[in-house]
Formats: C-alpha cells, sequence, structure tokens
C-alpha cells in the first residue's frame, strides 16, 4: 500500500486559540455578537413559554379563586387599568383575559425579560437573560403559599440548536477575520 501526504504550514494559526479566549473574555467582537444572538433566542424562547403557560397551556398551577375574585373586582385601580392595557396587547398573542391569565395582570415581569440582564447568573463566555423584577424569584421558586411558576428553564433542543447557530457564526467569523488579518 502505497500512502501519500502533504505537510502544510500552520505557523501562522498558531496564535488563535488564545485570540479566540481572549476575544470571548472581553464579550465584544463576533463572539460577543453570537452571544448576543444566542441571548435573544433564548428570551424569546422564555417570552413564549410564558405566555403559553399563562394562557394554561403548560404545567402552572392556575391562579387561586381569591386572586380571579380581586381581579374581577378590581381591586387595584391602577393595577386594574393597566391590567385592561396589558390585555388588549396580549389578545393579540392569543393570551385569556387579564382576570384568567396566570402571572400577567399589569405584563411587568414577562415585559422585564431581557438579555444582559444584571440579575442573571454571570457567566463567563455565555449568556445572561435575566430580570431585574425583585418578585420573579418567588415565582421561580416558589414558597409555602406561592406555587412555583418556573420562568426560566432548560431550553428544547431546537432552540438549543438555534443558540448554538448564533455563537457558531459568531466564531466562524472571528477565525475568518483573524485568518483576513494575517
Amino acid at each position: 500500500m502505497t500512502y501519500i501526504s502533504a505537510k502544510v504550514d500552520t505557523s501562522q494559526f498558531r496564535g488563535l486559540p488564545r485570540a479566540l479566549a481572549r476575544e470571548q473574555r472581553r464579550g465584544g467582537g463576533p463572539i460577543g455578537q453570537g452571544f448576543a444572538a444566542a441571548g435573544l433566542v433564548y428570551m424569546g424562547f422564555t417570552r413564549a413559554r410564558y405566555f403559553e403557560q399563562s394562557r394554561g397551556g403548560g404545567d402552572w398551577e392556575p391562579l387561586a379563586p381569591s386572586t380571579l375574585r380581586g381581579r374581577r373586582r378590581g381591586s387595584r385601580v391602577q393595577g386594574a387599568r393597566r391590567a385592561n392595557q396589558a390585555a388588549s396587547a396580549l389578545a393579540a398573542r392569543g393570551v385569556a383575559p387579564s382576570n384568567a391569565a396566570i402571572l400577567i395582570d399589569t405584563a411587568t415581569l414577562v415585559g422585564s425579560i431581557t438579555p444582559g440582564t444584571h440579575a442573571s447568573e454571570d457567566i463567563d463566555g455565555g449568556i445572561r437573560v435575566g430580570t431585574e423584577v425583585a418578585y420573579a424569584r418567588y415565582h421561580q421558586d416558589g414558597g409555602p403559599h406561592l406555587p412555583q411558576r418556573e420562568i426560566f428553564v432548560q431550553p428544547d433542543s431546537a432552540t438549543l440548536s438555534r443558540m448554538g447557530d448564533g455563537i457558531a457564526a459568531g466564531y466562524q467569523m472571528s477565525i475568518d477575520q483573524y485568518g483576513a488579518a494575517r
């Protein structure tokens, strides 16, 4: 059997791993843009899941009868006004009326879910999506008199794939720029 081989000089790429690691730590450039795109994908997943759960289409426990009675009476005038405004905006998304939607009274919590939120865990080279609404943690974790309604969960495989596509594109653009600069 005969083998043939070629020797290719790759010395120009020896610094590539360090350059990619440095760019990833800084969070800027194409890699940072890739992670930012992944954050937007996860934010979209989280908000879509939130609306689905709020309509009773998931595993969130239904609202307590006392909560429904309070909403029907409009016990908080300002809250009731905001709820009516939110209900109009959410109706286009197929969300149930505000007196029946779970965790949507004023839509403050769902509207606050954004990428890069300080309340999120800081992950080196990762994404941050969260909320700075203080009471979100009580819904996320639940409590003695409050059912757990997880807002932030592990994304499904399709979302993970889309997130990975954004990150991979960022790395590829960075590699291409590194090669072009040499």
